[in-house]
C-alpha cells in the first residue's frame, strides 16, 4: 500500500460507509470495465465523470468517487478499498498476513500461525491470506505488518551459502 492509498482510505473509513458498500463498489467497478476505463481517462471530463458516478452510486460513495476522479487517483481505487479493509480489520483487533508455502498447509498449521502471530503483534485474530511459491523449495514464510518470517528451505540454502563463502574466503 501507498501513503497516498492509505491517506483515501482512512477518509473513506471516517466517512463511516460500510464494508458491503465498499465491496459493492468494488464489484461494480471490477464488472462494469467501461465504467471504471472512463472514471479512470484523463479524456473524461470531470463533469461527465461526476455523472457516471451519480448513475451508478449515491451518497457518501458517490462523493468520495467524485473527490478521487477530480484528483486523478482512480487508477488507484482498489489499492484504496484494500487500504481500508486493513484499517477496519485492524479498528476490530485483526490482523492481516500472507502466508506463502509450497505444499498448502493443513487447518492445523494455519491455525498455529494465527495464534503465534497473535501473540506476536497483539492481535485477537489474523486473516491469512494463502499463496502459493514453489521457488521457497519447501517451508513457509510469512508477511504481515511490514515484517517477514522466512522459514523456508531456500532460506535456509542461502543461509548456508553465504556462511560456506564467508568462511573459504577467510
Amino acid at each position: 500500500m501507498t501513503e497516498i492509498s492509505d491517506v483515501y482510505a482512512k477518509a473513506l473509513y471516517k466517512e463511516g460507509m460500510s464494508g458491503d458498500e465498499i465491496e459493492k463498489c468494488r464489484d461494480t467497478l471490477l464488472n462494469n470495465k467501461k465504467l471504471f476505463e472512463c472514471l479512470c481517462s484523463p479524456a473524461v471530463t470531470k463533469s461527465e465523470k461526476h455523472r457516471l458516478t451519480k448513475s451508478f452510486f449515491s451518497g457518501s460513495l458517490e462523493r468520495f468517487l467524485n473527490v478521487v476522479c477530480d484528483n486523478e487517483r482512480m487508477e488507484m481505487i482498489f489499492e484504496i478499498f484494500d487500504s481500508y479493509k486493513k484499517i477496519s480489520l485492524d479498528k476490530m483487533g485483526i490482523g492481516t498476513a500472507q502466508l506463502y508455502y509450497v505444499s498448502k498447509p493443513s487447518d492445523e498449521q494455519i491455525n498455529a500461525v494465527k495464534k503465534a502471530l497473535c501473540l506476536i503483534e497483539g492481535k485477537k485474530d489474523f486473516n491469512i491470506e494463502l499463496k502459493k511459491d514453489l521457488s521457497l523449495i519447501g517451508g513457509i514464510v510469512v508477511k504481515s505488518g511490514g515484517k517477514t518470517y522466512n522459514r523456508s528451505v531456500k532460506n535456509s540454502l542461502d543461509a548456508l551459502k553465504a556462511k560456506l563463502t564467508r568462511e573459504v574466503s577467510q
